[in-house]
């Protein structure tokens, strides 16, 4: 167990990965939260009528999914090249190390900031935007408005998010160059193979009372139709995590 995973020997790898990276870790910090900043004073400003609850939720949703991906989807960052490659998989840390290390820094510390920023810069920029003296009905940013949905809704789209941001995690353990515009363009391909598929039940196959009758008699409870779309997007999660720990893995042999 103690070459698998060893708390000391993590905690010494993560104090010295975070030494040499710190200062890649405060632009980053530091860029994001000024582009986001910025962003939201000018989306405010050119709002032709208010500010809402409803327009927050837009925000935030396209916020953290656009910097998820761009920050999930180049984890792994040794793996881009070689020689970096060869250099990291040599550190004192077992594989399993590795893995939780970039799966904490890059998920979910990304996930823990994110919700601990947004909220002082969406202040930051009501603010900005009340000492410029636009009189506007401006309504502050409050975590309560995401969950006022029924909860079936919030999970499902928990569950989304939680799915790309892992199949962007798989991707830039697997792929080398270019992870996420590869991620992109191969789920791209496959949700449109997934819609000709689907053009050709209804249209051509005329399987259509097929497909209806799955959705009157086996989902015809909204409650089983979630939980079984949610037990998929589980299971693809899993998977990915799995795919992303042993293609490090592989690597490493």
């Amino acid at each position: 167990m103690n070459q698998v995973f060893n708390l000391k020997r993590f905690l010494n790898f993560a104090r010295c990965q975070f030494l040499m990276n710190r200062k890649t870790y405060a632009y980053t910090l530091g860029g994001f939260s000024i582009i986001l900043l910025l962003v939201e004073v000018l989306i405010i400003l050119t709002n032709n009528r208010y500010w809402n609850e409803h327009n927050w939720t837009a925000m935030f949703l396209i916020t953290i999914a656009i910097a998820g991906l761009l920050i999930i989807g180049h984890s792994f960052p040794f793996l881009r090249k070689k020689a970096n490659t060869h250099q990291y998989l040599v550190m004192p840390a077992s594989v399993v190390e590795k893995f939780v290390h970039e799966f904490l820094f890059k998920l979910v510390l990304f996930i823990t900031l994110f919700f601990l920023l947004f909220p002082f810069i969406s202040d930051l920029a009501l603010n900005i935007v009340y000492f410029i003296g636009v009189k506007k009905t401006l309504v502050s940013f409050s975590y309560r408005q995401l969950f006022i949905e029924e909860t079936e809704i919030v999970k499902l789209v928990t569950s989304i998010f939680l799915l790309a941001f892992s199949l962007a995690f798989a991707g830039s353990a697997a792929i080398r160059r270019y992870p996420l515009i590869k991620v992109i363009l191969i789920i791209g391909g496959l949700f449109l193979t997934c819609v000709g598929y689907f053009y050709l039940i209804f249209e051509h196959w005329n399987l259509d009372r097929g497909v209806e009758y799955v959705m009157r008699n086996i989902m015809k409870d909204e409650i089983v139709a979630l939980n079984v779309a949610l037990s998929i997007i589980g299971f693809t999660v899993l998977m990915s995590w799995t795919y992303a720990f042993f293609k490090l893995k592989e690597r490493e042999v």
